[in-house]
C-alpha cells in the first residue's frame, strides 16, 4: 500500500483466550470518510491516544484499512 492510498479508520475489539491468544470478537466501528494512509496513520499514531483499560482480558485496536476503490462496493 502507498502512502497516497485511500484508507479508512476501522476501531475494533478484540477479547483474550484462554490459551493467551487474541480473537477477534465481531465488533468494529468503520469512519466512513477515507483519508490518505498517512493521515490515517498519524491519527491512529498511540502518541495521539490516552488509553484507559481496566480489564487484561480485552482491547481496542485502530487500524487503517484500504479503502477499495470507488466502484467497489
Amino acid at each position: 500500500m502507498n502512502v497516497t492510498d485511500l484508507v479508512v479508520l476501522v476501531v475494533s475489539l478484540w477479547g483474550q483466550t484462554a490459551s493467551g491468544e487474541w480473537q477477534y470478537i465481531g465488533n468494529q466501528y468503520v469512519q466512513q470518510q477515507p483519508m490518505t494512509l498517512t493521515q490515517c496513520s498519524e491519527l491512529i499514531a498511540t502518541k495521539n491516544w490516552k488509553k484507559f483499560e481496566d480489564n487484561p482480558y480485552y482491547k481496542i485496536e485502530l487500524a487503517c484499512y484500504h479503502a477499495g476503490e470507488k466502484n467497489e462496493g
